[in-house]
């Protein structure tokens, strides 16, 4: 039995004051708040809807930058966002990827100029297979293995920190997303859960490289650029074999109807990422079960497809 104390306690810490907001959402589109604060947590991004001034109706600009505004004031509501999405069923449970893809598909091609993958792109997204077809049961069915996540991936020039986190709870035809995202302002680790957010302790401890997760769904990566001392180390550890993700692993392929891509050969994300799938924008929005992709934006841009399925050793194209 709880004592006095011990209630006082537990209702304190669920009045954790946070420097960020929640939103709030109408029926279970949990799914979509996880994704727009992500995309709000992502700084450029939201520096980019800010200083759009399109007219164009098709996209969702001025309803993103007055959600971002609100935002930055207060708990918002998402209800604009999800009527602008044709979101008729709010109490459907909806793919976060999909929407994902959707956010960034109706914003105008100046806010997503930003995030284009020409080389090495400046936020990755990373989506992780997390269904598989059972033919015992004759249908696709939830994986809730555990896979380790990096928080650091290696290319030759560049490093990616892990910054955001969307996790799924339940199965494919219903359950709960959340988000756990690094501010760019406070470098502080916060989790948000529709329209409550907390500040947490950090992902990662002191010499941790990776966290073990069954619930990681979506995985946001932000480049961080090294000194050359750094790269020419990198160089040099490629020659003798040592090198995370060596640029003579990479060799084009054809993919998606013809299309030159990076095709990732290696070992290294093999061993933590079995069940990751990182692929091309499209998302299949037939009746059959999607091909989960990572979205990306705007055109010309280099694509990674795994033809098997799973995530090879390379986080990006070159």
């Amino acid at each position: 039995m709880m004592t006095l104390v011990e209630m006082f306690r537990e209702k304190l810490d669920s009045l954790n004051i946070s420097d960020y907001h929640g939103l709030n959402s109408p029926g279970v589109t949990c799914y979509l708040n996880s994704v727009l604060q992500v995309l709000f947590m992502t700084e450029d991004f939201r520096e980019a809807v800010k200083g759009c001034s399109s007219e164009d109706s098709t996209t969702i600009d001025e309803h993103l930058r007055t959600l971002f505004s609100d935002l930055e004031k207060q708990v918002a509501k998402t209800h604009d966002i999800t009527e602008r999405l044709e979101i008729t069923n709010v109490y459907e449970q909806r793919d976060a990827a999909e929407y994902f893809e959707k956010i960034l598909c109706r914003t105008s091609p100046e806010a997503a100029k930003r995030c284009e993958m020409t080389q090495n792109p400046e936020v990755l997204t990373l989506l992780l297979k997390r269904f598989t077809f059972d033919y015992k049961r004759r249908c696709y069915v939830k994986l809730h293995c555990k896979v380790d996540v990096p928080q650091v991936l290696r290319t030759e020039d560049c490093d990616y920190d892990l910054y955001a986190l969307v996790n799924h709870f339940g199965n494919l035809t219903g359950g709960h997303y959340t988000a756990q995202i690094k501010s760019f302002e406070t470098r502080v680790w916060y989790h948000f859960n529709d329209s409550i957010v907390k500040g947490v302790k950090p992902l990662f401890g002191v010499g941790d490289k990776s966290l073990r997760s069954s619930t990681a769904y979506l995985l946001m990566y932000r480049k961080v650029r090294r000194n050359p001392e750094e790269i020419e180390g990198t160089h040099e550890e490629a020659e003798r074999g040592a090198a995370s993700v060596p640029h003579h692993q990479l060799k084009d392929e054809s993919c998606n109807g013809g299309e030159n891509v990076k095709h990732l050969t290696g070992d290294e994300l093999k061993k933590t990422c079995r069940d990751a799938t990182v692929s091309k924008a499209t998302l299949d929005f037939s009746g059959e079960m999607p091909r989960q992709t990572a979205a990306c934006i705007g055109p010309q841009k280099e694509t990674l497809c795994m033809g098997d399925g799973t995530l090879s050793d390379s986080v990006s194209p070159k």
